[in-house]
């Protein structure tokens, strides 16, 4: 059973609250419905993403055998054979894209779409520098916008460039410190780190595109929509506890060697999930009107 739970990585499914934003920012959260739709859509996200982290790793087993933490994976350890990995994907895959079929078309459209770039990412792409942390920051959009799609509602353009910004972030970090664990022998890390620029270049670009998360999410909270939709500028209270997140998060990757594995280093974390939980109860207050 353990090597089936480290082989679906159900710990990654923690990305996929964002498919809650919809609800949270439509003001729906009163509605039953809407919860149950955005839950389902949660599910079909975590199912077909385990099919992806195991199409992944059949691609990746050799590599992942060198590597000090996934040599322990199941299929690098040879704990799950590949055929029983590669069927277990296709049915979690499959049953993933039918499910949403049974939604609407914008959640289905959405699925079999994050699904197809995927599997292309999975065998080439994300052996081409740049192009594999945009599409992992694509990723973090579609599951932003399959939970407005869910409950069909519009999603705010500026949430959206924050959740790209975001992904973008957690991408360039995750790819920085995949170089500085092979310590100059890129030659055995994937091959668009073979390319790749030399660390401090990383680090500019992941400050670059941090100040420009800080900055969508700022001009969200005071866009005249979003002022009107809420009632007040209030949320505009809530981006220095973003900034604290994204700076604490940095503390740990350039002091604790943390970010190869950005959902680890997040939940793991204390501060983090502190300010998360601050975040997710000050934007209900201020939703609310209590605040």
């Amino acid at each position: 059973m353990g090597a089936w739970i480290r082989l679906l990585r159900p710990r990654q499914w923690s990305k996929n609250v964002l498919v809650f934003a919809g609800i949270i920012f439509s003001q729906h959260y009163g509605n039953l419905n809407d919860w149950a739709r955005s839950l389902t859509v949660f599910v079909i996200f975590s199912l077909v993403a385990s099919g992806i982290y195991i199409i992944n790793d059949l691609f990746d087993v050799e590599k992942d055998r060198l590597h000090p933490k996934k040599k322990y994976r199941p299929l690098a350890a040879g704990t799950i054979s590949p055929v029983v990995a590669l069927v277990s994907a296709f049915f979690l895959l499959a049953g993933g894209v039918a499910w949403a079929w049974t939604m609407n078309h914008w959640v289905f459209g959405i699925v079999l779409g994050y699904v197809v770039v995927m599997l292309f990412y999975s065998a080439w792409l994300k052996h081409m520098l740049l192009v594999d942390v945009f599409l992992i920051a694509t990723g973090f959009t579609a599951r932003a916008v399959i939970g407005a799609a869910a409950i069909e509602v519009t999603i705010s353009k500026w949430l959206t460039v924050c959740a790209f910004f975001i992904g973008l972030t957690l991408a360039l970090v995750k790819r920085r410190q995949e170089i500085a664990r092979l310590d100059g022998n890129v030659e055995k890390g994937r091959k668009s780190l073979q390319e790749a620029p030399p660390l401090h270049v990383w680090d500019l670009w992941i400050m670059m595109i941090s100040a420009i998360t800080i900055l969508a999410y700022t001009l969200y909270t005071f866009d005249p929509v979003t002022v009107a939709k809420v009632g007040s500028q209030r949320l505009m209270y809530t981006t220095p506890i973003v900034v604290f997140a994204l700076l604490r998060y940095q503390a740990g990757v350039y002091t604790r060697d943390r970010g190869e594995d950005p959902t680890e280093a997040v939940l793991t974390d204390p501060w983090i999930l502190l300010a998360v939980a601050a975040w997710i109860g000050m934007v209900v207050l201020v939703l609310l009107g209590i605040f």
